[in-house]
């Protein structure tokens, strides 16, 4: 009996010290007794509000007695425990055994508006001087706080806490793990104490603060303005205390904001809340930019006020968009190749609020030509919030990388006209491209001499081309050497070149036509141009006229007889002169 009892006895020691043990864990020497914001509601009859283990219940509401008053009830745990009364003058606060405060802001007909508080310790100091040793007569100096160590006792120790700036001078005795705050603004804490050893280890610390950092974590460029937008606001508290009564107010230049103002109850150190921000963007025909600020706040245990905001801009589209798109980005030509033709869709998005006829205008590339009956301009009806596709089809010609330029879309809201316009696209076609030229080593010959007739084929395509041809040459030119038949492939930017050679023994004029060269890809043939032939009887011989020789005594003697000349004619103008005036006398 005697083993039982005491086994009894040692259980509920143990779960008394389990029981105690979170109590006492719960409580650290940095925390701060402090009303913990719980949240602000509004509540008809009937309804109900909880923070922590209590929860509040409106059981009357009497918007008649002046002032409005109701009544509330508390339970703890879900166990009644009591009714309090309120009015929005004098009883307007009301406490539940000092751990849950009541606020009352206004009573109504309709409901209550209640802010509720918790009796929480949290953290508020926070280390500002690392844990150092010292003896008798050391100084600990923290801004103007000096910490001087006066005498050692039987497990104490004496200190002196001085600050010129304030009245008092403290001389306190500490055990080893005590603390004590000066001013609300200063702790001194012994971390250990070595009292036989003369040496003990001091810690300081200081009221700590709250902080803010705003990052918006899925802002977009663009956004398309049928779509409402939802912002992801993380709020952080960088500080290294918990911040409590944390408010988002956002605002919008042209947007409308569902929740304005949004709260959270308390963000611990190093912690964070996102608070999501719905924004309907503005609808218009035209595209715009959109600021929105979030302007963040909230408060210590002390009531000290923190703040910090920023701001965020994105452009909103307008409520009409075309979009261009193709079956396909390559396309290689051949002959036999039935799939050579492209699809070109250009898909339109009305996301305004009324049905709208739109024009659409597109063009394409001069290689490329227009399959069917189809139009490139064409008028369309789209309903509000609804999209509508345009098709047609086109067919490359010619190999080489082409842009589709943006379709064109055009309509009138209120009487103003507006256009937008989709993306390019790019094609790129895969084909071989020959070109041939025909030419002569000599356009003219005398009979039985030879000339070299050159074939050139160039292939200006990207893929190889397979290419056969039987040239011709006029009656009376006869091969000498070569050959007028030719098979074989050409790559892609390369060129190839065919020579054979004729005569004639009868003179005349000869026209070498046309060589059909067939190519075995997209192209049916290529054909060359023609040449002239002239071919003469015989030599011909030029009659050569000499040049006469001027030498440098004949240049001489002309310089002399022109000087002579000129100085004759100089010399008859006065004479004449003479002459004339003798006559008149």
């Amino acid at each position: 009996m005697i083993k039982a009892s005491r086994i009894i006895i040692l259980l509920m020691l143990v779960f008394l010290i389990f029981q105690l043990v979170p109590a006492v864990s719960a409580y650290s020497f940095q925390d701060e007794l402090i009303w913990e914001y719980g949240g602000e509601y509004k509540l008809s009859k009937d309804e109900r509000a909880k923070v922590g283990p209590y929860t509040i219940k409106i059981h009357e509401i009497n918007p008649g007695t002046n002032p409005p008053s109701a009544n509330v009830l508390i339970y703890q745990n879900n166990v009644y425990k009591e009714k309090l009364f309120f009015d929005t003058k004098a009883n307007s606060e009301n406490t539940y055994e000092d751990d849950l405060k009541i606020k009352i802001h206004d009573i109504n007909r309709n409901n209550v508006s209640v802010e509720l508080y918790r009796h929480v310790y949290k953290k508020a100091w926070v280390k500002d001087t690392e844990r150092k040793g010292f003896h008798k007569g050391d100084e600990l100096k923290n801004g103007n706080y000096t910490v001087q160590v006066k005498e050692f006792k039987k497990k104490e120790v004496v200190l002196e806490v001085s600050n010129p700036y304030k009245k008092n001078i403290f001389t306190d005795n500490y055990k080893e793990a005590e603390s004590r705050k000066y001013y609300n603004e200063f702790m001194v804490r012994v971390a250990s104490l070595y009292p036989e050893k003369g040496i003990v280890y001091l810690e300081t610390y200081r009221p700590g603060n709250p902080d803010f950092s705003i990052d918006i974590l899925n802002n977009k460029d663009s956004y398309n303005p049928n779509k409402t937008i939802e912002y992801k606001v993380l709020v952080e508290n960088i500080g290294n205390i918990p911040v409590q009564e944390v408010k988002l107010e956002s605002s919008s230049n042209n947007g409308k904001i569902a929740q304005p103002v949004m709260v959270r109850n308390v963000i611990d150190q190093n912690k964070s809340k996102i608070f999501p921000v719905m924004i309907d963007p503005p609808n218009n025909p035209i595209g715009e930019n959109m600021a929105t600020s979030f302007v963040v706040s909230g408060r210590d245990y002390r009531g000290n006020t923190y703040t910090d905001s920023k701001t965020v801009s994105t452009h909103i589209n307008s409520y009409m968009k075309i979009e261009k798109e193709i079956s396909k980005e390559d396309v290689t030509l051949y002959r036999e190749n039935k799939n050579d033709t492209v699809q070109v869709s250009l898909i339109i998005h009305n996301m305004g609020k009324s049905k709208k006829l739109l024009d659409v205008t597109d063009e394409i590339p001069d290689s490329f030509t227009l399959i069917g009956n189809d139009s490139l301009e064409k008028s369309v009806v789209v309903n509000s919030d609804s999209t509508k596709k345009v098709t047609y089809q086109i067919k490359p010609t010619k190999p080489g990388r082409y842009t589709l330029k943006p379709a064109v879309l055009e309509w009138v809201d209120e009487g103003n006209k507006y256009t937008t316009e989709s993306s390019e696209k790019e094609i790129d076609v895969h084909s071989s491209w020959v070109q041939v030229d025909k030419s002569l080593s000599s356009d003219s010959i005398n009979i039985s001499n030879n000339v070299e007739v050159t074939i050139n084929i160039e292939n200006t395509g990207n893929r190889i081309a397979n290419i056969s041809f039987t040239d011709s040459i006029p009656e009376g030119l006869n091969l000498v050497s070569g050959d007028l038949q030719w098979s074989g492939k050409v790559g892609p930017k390369a060129d190839k070149e065919i020579t054979y050679t004729i005569t004639t023994n009868e003179s005349g004029r000869y026209v070498l036509p046309e060589l059909e060269v067939d190519i075995n890809n997209n192209q049916t043939k290529a054909i060359s141009n023609s040449a002239i032939l002239y071919v003469d009887k015989g030599v011909v011989t030029e009659q050569k006229h000499e040049e006469p020789i001027i030498t440098r005594i004949d240049a001489t003697k002309f310089m002399v007889t022109a000087f002579m000349a000129i100085l004759a004619l100089l010399s008859l103008a006065p004479i004449s002169a003479y002459i004339n005036i003798k006559r008149k006398e």
